[in-house]
This record gives structure tokens, sequence and C-alpha cells, in this order.
């Protein structure tokens, strides 16, 4: 693997910094790899750190996991770094540039239906609705700029179903789309009776996003520590926000995101693939013709 990273890095002038084997959606390419990370890293950046060291000049690392307070699948901790907290330490001790996109932003990005109708219509006015950050299209308190986590939403959770948030892609532009907008709402019902989250949050496509624009994140430098020894929060991600540990920073920690513009990038994503799925070949089975009362406004099939 290394010896693939050093030619490609030849290839791209030698010295002259980090190898890109992807580039932005605009301008030319810089030489720099980005290592995306939306799952364990057991398997992947440890196993190339430990047998390839040096592989560490070349790579900047963005991770999809840990938190900064409370975690999902563990009091504090988050699943991707709870799995093999070793791993992890690893990965974020290896010296390389790395930054970690935590709950705190991915809970700030939700899949709510004014969301799931843009993504499974493609109307204009769906899509400009989201990009704009149409408080419409946010019903309740699930607005864009913030967490539906706290007092006084588990009441309105309760009260809807996994159905409704399904129902919203009623009028799926093509079997493609379909398929997304089913994704994107294929842990509601969890995130709903276990979380209390009136929508699900998108987490993995934020690393991305963040490779192409990370100007849309709000991101602090600091000391980042993988717990591995303590028998109550193993896996936790210690992140030292106010500089108090005598430990070098040493992880770029995501804080915010611009919500809106996110959306914006998954939308133009979704449109171009749209375009060239194989899953188009076969007309979509016909849909139910209504839709749920959050996302009446969600207008057909308007292209």
């Amino acid at each position: 693997m290394f010896e693939a990273i050093h030619a490609a890095w030849q290839r791209m002038g030698g010295g002259l910094g980090r190898v890109r084997l992807c580039a932005p959606p605009q301008g030319p390419a810089s030489s720099e790899l980005w290592s995306q990370h939306s799952a364990p890293l057991a398997a992947g950046s440890t196993i190339e750190y430990l047998r390839y060291p040096e592989v560490v000049d070349y790579v900047e690392m963005v991770v999809m996991g840990g938190c900064l307070g409370i975690g999902n699948t563990h009091p504090v901790a988050e699943f991707n770094i709870q799995t093999d907290p070793e791993a992890a330490k690893i990965v974020f001790e290896s010296g390389a540039p790395l930054t970690m996109v935590g709950l705190e932003v991915t809970h700030l990005v939700l899949a709510t239906p004014g969301v799931i109708c843009a993504v499974a219509t493609g109307a204009e006015a769906a899509e400009r609705a989201v990009v704009a950050g149409d408080a419409a299209l946010y019903p309740d308190d699930s607005a864009p700029t913030a967490t539906t986590r706290g007092a006084g939403v588990h009441a309105a959770v309760a009260a809807r179903t996994a159905a409704e948030d399904a129902a919203a892609a009623a009028y799926p532009a093509s079997a493609f789309r379909a398929f997304v907008a089913r994704l994107l709402v294929f842990f509601a019902e969890t995130y709903r009776r276990v979380f209390e989250f009136q929508h699900p949050p998108v987490h993995d496509p934020l690393t991305v996003a963040y490779v192409m624009h990370p100007e849309l994140f709000r991101t602090m430098l600091m000391r980042v520590d993988v717990e591995t020894t303590s028998t109550l929060c193993a896996g936790q991600t210690v992140c030292d926000r106010w500089g108090q540990s005598p430990l070098p920073p040493n992880c770029n920690v995501a804080l915010s995101v611009d919500v809106p513009a996110f959306w914006g990038l998954v939308l133009d994503a979704v449109r171009r693939a749209d375009a060239v799925s194989p899953l188009n070949a076969t007309p979509p089975a016909k849909a139910p013709r209504a839709l749920p009362a959050a996302a009446a406004d969600c207008p057909p099939n308007e292209h």
C-alpha cells in the first residue's frame, strides 16, 4: 500500500506535499491524500499505520466518530470509536493531520420530511426550500440550526411513527431516488424511540462533505485522547476543549456545520447520480399518492 501511495506522491511532484487522489469539485487538485473514515478504524488505518508508519507523512485523515460529550451506543462513547478503542487510539496518536466529525455535528443534520421530499422527487421548489433552510420544512423544533434533543421533545416524538417519514417519499421520481430516500430514514424509528429524535440524523456523508468543502464547518484544534483502560468509559474521546491537558493538540474537532449548504451538496450529488444510475433501468413501483401533513407542501415531480 505504501508503495502505491509513494508512487502517486512522486507523480504529483515529490516534495510538494501530501498526495490528493480525489480532486475537489472546483479548482485544480492539490497534492494531498485524504483518508476518509465512516466506520470503525480497526481494519483500515490502524493496520496501515502499524505496517507503514511512514505513510503518516502523506495522509490527512477525516473521521466520522467520537463525541465531546454524550455518546450513542454508550453514555459517553460513540459507536465507531467504542468498537475498537485501541485501534482508534493508534490513529489519534499517529501524528497524521486528523479531523474528527463527531455526534455533536452529525446530530445537527436531520433527514426531515422536507429533505426526504427533495431527495425523492427532485422537485425544484422542495430543493430550493431545503437549501434555503426554510423553517416550514423543519416542523416543530427540528430546525437545521439545532438538535432536537432536549426537554419537551418526547411527547411530540411519541406521537409520530416511522411510516410518516417513509411516506414523505411518496412521489419518487426514479428508483434511485426512492432508494436513497429509504436509506435516509432507515434508522428513523430507532432514533425516535431510543434517542428522542423527531427526525433521523445523517452521519457518514459529513466526512465526505468536509473533504470537499471544509469551509462549511467550524472546527477547533484540541487534544483528543481515546480511553482504553477504564471499565466505565472505554472508547470515550476525551476532548480537551479548554486547553487543560499538558499534551499537545492532535485533532481538529468539528463543532458545527452549515446545514442547508450541506444538503445542497447532497441534493446536487443525488441529481448527478440519478442521471446515470442503473437502478433507473427498471421503473419504480407506484407509490402511494398521499404525503404526511409535515410534508404536505412537497410538490410532486416539478423538474
